[in-house]
């Protein structure tokens, strides 16, 4: 059966500690270390036997870094993600709408654990206000209109576009709410994310409004697991998180963002909370 290294703390470990580390060990080289730790976001190593695993575990332990085998059969997986494409803004509850416009209200006790992240080279680039997949920007005017005054009638702004594709080359950012029992995934993604309710608070640019939008929600979560980022945000921390601070790093890849979500489902359950 195959057996997981996880770290003890979600921290990007040492590489020179792991070039120490993996010297005959397990079958790994010193020029694997910068490698993993890139790629080190709470699982640092899969697929090794369980003697593997036992001698890389105290070699990294020799050189300050705590690991824990795991059987990888035992760890959580991540459960498949809801894409919401709009929001509304309510502090009692988490209040979205699928691609499929059905309507999805969550009370926010039931979230257990929240992330955010930015992927690096995810693909997609910011799109016109006017073209938000199938709720355009005008529709969210007329749905904030509509539960400010009980009227549709607004004035029609001309669709713009907030973000040039080349300023978000580096990444996309998204937000998951996770919700208790681990099998329920919500997932925002700031660049295609239509939010209505924001009021004055609408800076008509689509990543300040989803900073503002899962910054409040997350002020909602006070017993919930907050992963780096998600932690920066809530504490206003925003230069720590725009500028890829050590505390709250980009994901090289998709993948390593799922990994830092397996640990902490894992750290979760662990704990014994309901998850």
């Amino acid at each position: 059966m195959p057996f997981a290294l996880l770290q003890s703390r979600l921290e990007i470990p040492n590489v020179d500690a792991l070039r120490r580390a993996f010297r005959g060990v397990g079958g790994l080289a010193p020029a694997d270390a910068p490698t993993i730790a890139r790629d080190g976001f709470g699982i640092l190593l899969r697929q090794l036997t369980e003697e593997d695993a036992g001698a890389l575990q105290s070699s990294l332990a020799r050189e300050g870094v705590a690991t824990e085998i795991v059987d990888e059969r035992a760890l959580p997986a991540v459960p498949p993600s809801k894409l919401m494409r709009r929001v509304v803004y309510r502090l009692d509850a988490f209040v979205g709408y699928d691609p499929y416009d059905r309507e999805l209200v969550i009370p926010w006790d039931r979230v257990a654990l929240a992330a955010v992240g930015q992927m690096a080279g995810a693909g997609a680039g910011w799109r016109s206000e006017s073209s938000l997949d199938g709720t355009t920007q005008t529709e969210v005017l007329l749905l904030e209109n509509l539960l400010r005054t009980g009227t549709f009638e607004v004035e029609e702004r001309q669709p713009k576009m907030v973000r040039p594709k080349s300023e978000i080359e580096s990444g996309i950012w998204v937000a998951d709410f996770i919700l208790v029992g681990g099998e329920i995934r919500f997932t925002l993604q700031a660049h295609q994310l239509a939010i209505v309710g924001l009021g004055e608070r609408d800076m008509e640019d689509p990543l300040t409004n989803f900073f503002t939008f899962v910054r409040d929600s997350l002020w909602q979560l006070p017993s919930a697991l907050l992963n780096r980022a998600a932690y920066a945000l809530r504490e206003e921390l925003l230069d720590r998180l725009l500028d890829g601070h050590a505390d709250c790093p980009r994901y090289p890849t998709r993948n390593a963002y799922h990994e830092e979500l397996i640990w902490l489902l894992w750290r979760l359950r662990q704990s014994g909370r309901p998850v």
